[in-house]
């Protein structure tokens, strides 16, 4: 085994004069690496494997990016409806009579958070506002 030679990887980790790892032809002697890393790489036993560079890569960025987009609105939604829900009473009685569970969550987040007494305050009004 030559000194240049990582244990292990066979001719793949040859390594050139600056230490970085170039590719090795079928003679055994080392080219630089390639720029656009599109050529075959060449294997122990002379055995060639096309990289596919430009496949799925442009299509996954894509679909990466609708899934941020979409929990970044679905985040500002969720905030949007919480503040309008903690400043307007008559809003929370809205959703008590359309969405009574999206109101229960709310409620339940509160008490979480230690803000207690919004559900009693809501409960009496509303009481009295139907008497």
């Amino acid at each position: 085994m030559s000194p240049n030679l990582t244990p292990g990887l066979g001719d793949v980790g040859r390594r050139g004069q600056d230490g970085g790892v170039g590719s090795v032809t079928d003679a055994g002697t080392m080219r630089e690496p390639m720029e656009d890393n599109s050529g075959p790489i060449h294997c122990a036993g002379g055995l060639k494997i096309q990289r596919k560079v430009h496949g799925m890569e442009p299509f996954a960025k894509k679909v990466f990016k609708g899934v941020l987009f979409l929990e970044l609105a679905g985040l500002f939604g969720v905030y949007v409806l919480y503040h309008k829900m903690d400043s307007s009473q008559d809003f929370r009685y809205t959703m008590n009579r359309r969405l009574p569970s999206v109101l229960e969550v709310y409620y339940k987040s509160n008490e979480w958070a230690g803000m207690h007494g919004k559900r009693e305050k809501d409960a009496e009004a509303w009481r009295t506002k139907i008497d």
